[in-house]
């Protein structure tokens, strides 16, 4: 990335009142333990089946993503938000959104560092800060291999993927 690039990075993140990698990583999080163990179990049972699913691989992650969300919601004495999922970002930066209005959560890919995060808006309102740390906390603690494999670029983190012919490497949006 150009120093060009790297420093609107640095003002889009400053104005739009993104929280840092350390203020992320800083902020206090109290998760319930029923959360956790039934993150755990989700991700056992449903991630996993989504994962091996050889037929609309895609259409049964967001089905998986969709129970998570309801059950976190239900653990927190919360109306489950809808899930709209649209699979198609319109733009490299705008893999998901929270509607509080409507209570939906908009999904473009199915992260479920992004789901979370949306799912973070849901329950504690419109702080990114919040937002950011529910789900970088919660994921890192039910996937800490996968946590430990991606790698921050201002509030977000990038997952490497090698899935293309070549085996060259190509990062993708994971929002905080």
């Amino acid at each position: 990335m150009t120093p060009k690039k790297q420093s609107i990075k640095n003002l889009i993140t400053k104005f739009m009142n993104y929280p840092t990698k350390n203020q992320i990583l800083n902020e206090r999080i109290i998760l319930i333990k029923e959360e956790i163990e039934y993150f755990k179990k989700w991700k056992n049972r449903e991630w996993k089946t989504a994962k091996k699913t050889q037929i609309q691989k895609e259409y049964t992650k967001i089905l998986a993503l969709r129970v998570l969300v309801n059950e976190i919601s239900h653990i927190h004495d919360k109306e489950p938000p809808s899930v709209v999922a649209t699979l198609t970002p319109a733009t490299k930066n705008d893999s998901a959104s929270y509607n509080h209005r409507h209570k939906t959560i908009y999904l473009h890919d199915t992260s479920i560092i992004t789901t979370l995060h949306e799912l973070g808006h849901h329950l504690f309102g419109k702080s990114e800060l919040l937002a950011c740390a529910y789900s970088v906390h919660l994921f890192k603690l039910v996937f800490p291999k996968s946590f430990k494999k991606l790698r921050w670029e201002g509030h977000k983190l990038l997952s490497i993927s090698t899935n293309n012919k070549k085996g060259n490497q190509n990062y993708e949006w994971k929002h905080t």
